[in-house]
């Protein structure tokens, strides 16, 4: 108990510290990497999911699994182009924006999600592991809906 208290502090001293920042460029893999620990005390709506769809592949530190899946710190795909983005998310389908390398793991469908969830959960892999634009659930939607044709 005393731990997961001393745990929480640190997060919140961490987001306090983090708050005032005014530098706008991509966490490191570091950075990242020392902020697990107090993001899985989190209750953020997308770290949830995270924690629910990606972390059994992309793991806790999001460096990814060595020739399985990527990292997603500094992801291009995921700075990238919105729609091409939620494609992806929706139909698992590579594209030219895939990180470049062997990549043995296949990428999920996320078609189940509602278009609030998936905005959630992409709006806050773009601004915790790149610097892009969050996602609308109208994102989500016009492009479900061009999928669907």
């Amino acid at each position: 108990m005393r731990q997961i208290f001393f745990l929480v502090i640190f997060a919140l001293l961490g987001a306090c510290s983090k708050t005032q920042s005014h530098d706008s460029s991509p966490p490191t893999v570091d950075e990242v990497e020392q902020d697990a620990s107090a993001d899985q005390v989190s209750e953020d709506p997308g770290w949830v999911l995270y924690g629910q769809f990606c972390l059994s592949c992309h793991q806790s530190k999001r460096g990814g699994v060595p020739n399985m899946q990527p990292g997603l710190v500094g992801s291009p795909l995921l700075a990238g182009d919105p729609d091409s983005l939620i494609k992806f998310m929706l139909t698992g389908e590579r594209s030219v924006a895939t990180p470049p390398g062997t990549w043995l793991g296949v990428m999920a469908q996320f078609d189940g999600l509602s278009d609030e969830e998936l905005a959630t959960l992409l709006s806050w892999m773009r601004t915790q592991f790149v610097t892009a634009p969050v996602i609308t659930p109208d994102d989500v939607a016009r492009v479900r809906a061009n999928i669907a044709g």
